[in-house]
């Protein structure tokens, strides 16, 4: 059971049996004894098919509930889907038990192989165990051999030579940050040590603080990014350096979106990521002070996020990768965020979007920022290409990455694979 769990969701092999699994059910259901009966569900499978593509086309391009640009790809496989729920529920009428029993049972088959497709394209879940309960991580038990010894400037790691000691791969794991100054309910970080942080004398190493999408767990740039495996390849390149990645719980609950803000409704989210989560890395760590060896990287609300806290802290987060972000805080309209975020100051709200807070600092002497966008995703490719302006405006050396793929964890992936060496270099990792 546990190798069903644990097999990769987007295999090829998963993508086939799903498929056949559908196309099994849909020519048993599409052929009956008679041809009316036939025609019947056909009827069902096309109007299926029509109420599939009408309800996309109210729910992510009429109302854009989601406040994304979903793909073909997802559209095709929700049409898909209801055509197949269709013509499940036309074989309930006018048949034998039996047909009724594999219509029953064609229902879930149906919708389950549209599911797996639409999360092949989005890229959410890699795994069933990840579907059903998340993925588990052990916690992380103190291996830095020296523990909160924060140093002041930048780390010469020319003179790094790899300890006999030093392990292959990285390690990954669960740590609690208590809210102690902001109060903020959230639930365990998950943390990533390169393999430098693992032997007896560590070195001084630089830190990326990592952001999910909303809704979203800690875990997500691990298990749907797939951060480690990167950040192990970057390391077993540079004599196993690589950032700390200390992926924190901005959110507190999946379903709020606290906006890495302030806020009575929704809490102290910004101050649980600037003070509680920064000073709990500084002192259990031996990472650089120096905030050009700190960096933000985030997905969607996380991009959004990262945006904020860099163009607002550059004395505490030098560099940042944010990918498929919001213009600013945002919840689902203006009137709705002032509010509930912002205790109705529309003032305050204004003052907080990121290319007002670049304009009040400007100029930025000394702060990266990087930009991801997945073009299929022409809203929020179009959020960083004015983002990206903005930055450079405001005096940031700023980049944008566009990929071809959209609003998913597949962005992240090329974006990130792309920027990590960009900003680990930036932080000294690489003399090349």
């Amino acid at each position: 059971m546990d190798w069903l769990l644990k097999h990769p969701l987007t295999s090829p092999r998963v993508m086939l049996a799903a498929a056949i699994v559908m196309g099994v059910f849909a020519l048993y259901l599409l052929i009956r004894p008679t041809w009316k009966r036939t025609l019947l569900s056909i009827v069902g499978a096309v109007v299926g098919a029509g109420v599939g593509a009408l309800v996309f086309w109210w729910v992510v391009d009429a109302q854009n509930i989601f406040g994304v640009d979903l793909s073909q790809v997802v559209r095709l496989w929700t049409i898909i889907g209801f055509a197949g729920l269709g013509l499940a529920i036309v074989n309930l009428f006018k048949s034998r038990w039996w047909r009724k029993v594999v219509a029953v049972i064609a229902i879930p088959a149906m919708l389950a192989t549209s599911a797996v497709g639409i999360n092949a394209d989005f890229g959410a879940y890699q795994t069933l165990n990840e579907v059903i309960g998340g993925v588990k991580y052990a916690q992380l038990k103190d291996t830095t051999g020296q523990r909160g010894e924060a140093v002041k400037g930048t780390v010469d790691y020319a003179t790094w030579r790899a300890p006999a000691d030093l392990p292959q791969r990285g390690q990954v794991g669960q740590v609690s940050i208590p809210g102690l100054i902001s109060k903020f309910k959230a639930r365990a970080a998950v943390v990533y040590l390169p393999p430098a942080a693992l032997v007896k004398n560590p070195p001084v190493l630089p830190v990326m603080i990592a952001l999910s999408g909303q809704p979203g767990t800690p875990g997500n740039p691990f298990s749907s990014g797939h951060f480690a495996t990167m950040l192990d390849e970057y390391a077993a390149a540079h004599h196993g350096l690589a950032p700390i990645v200390v992926s924190p719980d901005q959110l507190g609950n999946p379903a709020d979106n606290p906006m890495c803000i302030d806020s009575k409704t929704f809490g102290n989210s910004e101050t649980y990521l600037t003070q509680d989560v920064t000073n709990w890395i500084k002192a259990n760590y031996r990472v650089s002070e120096d905030p050009r060896m700190w960096a933000v990287t985030g997905f969607s609300q996380g991009g959004t996020c990262t945006t904020q806290l860099v163009a607002k802290f550059p004395q505490l987060y030098g560099s940042g990768i944010g990918v498929q972000g919001q213009l600013g805080p945002i919840l689902n309209n203006v009137p709705n965020t002032i509010a509930q975020g912002f205790d109705g100051s529309k003032a305050a709200y204004e003052a907080a979007q990121p290319r007002a807070i670049m304009q009040a600092k400007a100029p930025y002497r000394d702060t990266l920022l990087i930009y991801g966008a997945g073009t299929t995703d022409h809203k929020y490719t179009e959020y960083a290409r004015q983002l990206h302006r903005a930055s450079l405006a405001a005096g940031m050396d700023s980049k944008l990455i566009e990929e071809p793929t959209g609003h998913d964890w597949r962005t992240v992936q090329s974006v990130f694979r792309e920027a990590l060496p960009i900003v680990a270099k930036r932080m000294g990792l690489d003399a090349g």
